[in-house]
């Protein structure tokens, strides 16, 4: 790994740490980024960046503390900014900030995590992903008379090295690449955007021949919507029996728990009170579990936190018992959960936050699919309801996750989608997207079932306190919610 060069700047920032009677975290991050870019026909983009440099974050003996960073690894630089950061703790110290000493209760960890690729970062020539993403760039051009496609690639390598003066020592990689088509459609008086997207670890998103099969089933489905929806009927308003797919319900995972369930909200978020986590509460349906945990190949990969702690499967609802929380070193005990090394930072530039990796909603049981998501029509989800009982009355079934916001303290969450379905045992109806609205609790008690395996891959940014992170997650391929009053559908009530 790239960051077992700095080996020597790592012992001697420590011995000065030391020798100052300081306890330091020190962060080293090495960045790499791949970016290509075509539109319409065109290649707009191509381009490599590279980022790296070295965040310090300093202990007094009374939990005092202080950050600095620097750009790159000129070594005299380093110790000024080590310096400037020990000034500023000792500052903290005198004029009684508040203090923190759970970082001193952390155990020593030395490890190095690397995950097996498909293919090296540096291993793939530019003008061979160039022309990958070309080839799939003009194929889909072809999906439709009037669309604007845009065609992207983006990959890194990220590399960190955390080091503590406990001896820890743990390096890791993060390699991630995704491949995002937006496609957009003109009608008379209404303009419409749906994206396809694969992510992963590697550049197989668009290498590998599976994997670009998969990847052009999702671009046509994306593209035949964008056709459709500027004649589209509008979708009524209210209260109905709904599906949302594995895309939206990582958004509902996401936005509505996965932040309120960050320890460093607790003080506002529904899911604590009065300070303190609300755990063992039931806050959803008996069959809802929502689990966060990094998982190998995935685009949101992290294995350990940026304190150097293991990241640990956190079961936030655990079969709808409120359990875990997302939670750092700093704020685990203040609010009574464990420490689940959930801390990550977009830059070492950052101070670390609880964060999420990769979020789902995982049912106790849920219909089998034997087929890829990819592969299953409007039509077949109207059949698969009825297969259960579950069209008694019209169906609208969402597809697609395009943004929301959430308010953790009140536990309300306005998500929007890509398109709507109205099912009926007659007919199945496309409708233009409309926002998706409701309570968190009262949505997650509305889950009645799941239909088909796990589907972890829908990827996105998450943004928090101006720190970016990758992140990812999903559910079956599609849930079921039962008609309530706490879950709306199209605009104001």
């Amino acid at each position: 790994m790239r960051v077992e060069a700095h080996s020597a700047l790592l012992a001697e920032l420590q011995r000065r740490a030391q020798a100052a009677g300081m306890y330091l975290v020190a962060r080293i991050q090495d960045l790499r980024g791949r970016a290509i870019q075509f539109s319409q026909g065109r290649l707009e983009e191509s381009a490599r960046t590279f980022s790296a440099g070295v965040g310090l974050q300093v202990f007094t003996v009374s939990g005092h503390h202080a950050f600095a960073a620097v750009d790159g690894f000129e070594p005299e630089r380093v110790f000024q900014a080590l310096a400037r950061a020990i000034a500023a703790a000792q500052a903290a110290e005198r004029a009684d900030l508040e203090a923190n000493q759970a970082i001193f209760d952390l155990s020593p960890v030395r490890d190095q995590v690397s995950p097996p690729l498909s293919y090296a970062f540096d291993g793939v020539g530019q003008a061979e992903l160039e022309q990958a993403l070309g080839e799939i760039h003009q194929e889909i051009q072809g999906y439709g008379t009037g669309l604007s496609v845009r065609s992207g690639l983006v990959a890194a390598s990220e590399e960190w090295r955390i080091s503590r003066s406990d001896g820890t020592d743990v390096a890791f990689h993060l390699p991630r690449c995704s491949s995002v088509h937006p496609f957009t459609y003109a009608g008379s008086t209404q303009t419409h955007a749906v994206a396809a997207a694969l992510s992963g670890a590697s550049y197989d998103v668009v290498l590998d021949n599976g994997k670009r099969a998969q990847l052009l089933k999702r671009c046509h489905s994306a593209a035949s919507k964008a056709l459709g929806l500027p004649q589209a009927l509008e979708a009524p308003a209210g209260s109905f029996d709904l599906v949302i797919d594995y895309a939206l319900a990582k958004g509902l995972a996401h936005e509505a728990v996965g932040h309120a369930a960050e320890s460093d909200a607790y003080q506002s978020s529904i899911l604590a009170s009065g300070g303190k986590w609300r755990s063992g509460e039931t806050l959803a349906s008996e069959l809802v579990s929502i689990i966060d945990e990094p998982r190998l190949g995935d685009y949101a990969y992290q294995p350990y936190s940026a304190n150097g702690v293991r990241r640990e499967r956190a079961v936030i609802l655990d079969h709808g018992v409120l359990r875990d929380a997302l939670a750092d070193v700093f704020t685990a005990g203040r609010i009574g959960v464990r420490v689940t090394g959930a801390e990550r930072a977009q830059s070492y530039s950052d101070v670390p936050l609880p964060r999420m990796s990769n979020i789902r909603i995982e049912l106790a049981e849920a219909v089998p699919i034997n087929k890829p998501i990819e592969e299953i029509s409007p039509e077949e989800v109207r059949d698969l309801l009825e297969q259960e009982g579950l069209l008694k009355r019209p169906v609208y079934y969402l597809s697609g996750y395009k943004g929301g916001q959430v308010n953790p303290k009140l536990g309300e969450f306005v998500f929007n989608c890509a398109a709507i379905y109205e099912l009926t045992p007659s007919q199945v109806r496309l409708m233009r997207p409309a926002i998706f609205s409701g309570q968190i609790t009262q949505a997650l008690q509305a889950i009645k079932k799941g239909f088909g395996p796990l589907q972890l891959d829908a990827q996105g940014t998450c943004g928090k306190q101006g720190q970016s992170v990758p992140s990812s997650g999903g559910s079956h391929y599609f849930l079921f919610l039962e008609r309530h009053p706490g879950v709306y559908l199209g605009g104001a009530r």
